[in-house]
């Protein structure tokens, strides 16, 4: 039986690809264990060529393609 959804987590990572297929991988800083996470991230962008960017402190840049990309979460757009 099913009595509810568990709690939604912002995820740690998450991978985003250009209009000119340029990957990359994003850390959001969210989740409890920061340091290890954020090496994982790194780790997983270097092992597929992609381009690491923390959020934290990058929350949005232009790729050398000219296209603006904003990796900040949804809700941080939203007004109280």
């Amino acid at each position: 039986m099913i009595t509810g959804l568990p709690p939604y987590q912002t995820p740690v990572e998450i991978g985003v690809r250009c209009i000119c297929l340029r990957y990359y991988v994003v850390f959001t800083g969210a989740g409890r264990i920061v340091g290890d996470a954020i090496g994982r991230a790194k780790e997983r962008a270097r092992n597929m060529n992609a381009i690491f960017v923390d959020a934290r402190s990058t929350p949005f840049m232009t790729c050398p393609c000219g296209q603006s990309l904003d990796f900040l979460p949804d809700e941080a757009l939203t007004i109280n």
